[in-house]
């Protein structure tokens, strides 16, 4: 259309705003990489004797848990979307820390 509207959702023009997309796609990857690379490292520090079970239960796990949310979250609001994901990230955190811990205490036993 003349007049230079908006057309096919992207900038004006009708021309895609590719530095927003790439920037999107810039970011994912990086948080992804370091995602993957600390839990694959702590995985393997905590699991030194057992490592193939331990990568089996964190694909499991990550199974299980995308599965849980592609079916419950489309029937819910987006305030307990964010609370179960604010729940989950919190006992991450806190089963982190408490495995560290008895990773600690194994290894001072060890000695």
């Amino acid at each position: 259309s003349e007049g230079g509207g908006s057309e096919g959702g992207g900038s004006e023009g009708g021309n895609p705003d590719w530095p927003l997309l790439i920037s999107c796609y810039l970011l994912q990857g990086l948080g992804r990489a370091c995602y993957e690379a600390t839990t694959k490292a702590t995985y393997a520090d905590f699991f030194p004797e057992d490592g193939a079970a331990a990568f089996s239960n964190l694909v499991l796990a990550n199974g299980l848990s995308s599965a849980a949310a592609y079916f419950a979250f489309p029937s819910l609001s987006k305030g307990a979307m964010a609370a179960t994901a604010l729940g989950c990230s919190s006992a991450a955190i806190a089963g982190y820390c408490g495995a560290l811990l008895l990773e600690r205490r194994r290894h001072r036993h060890a000695r």
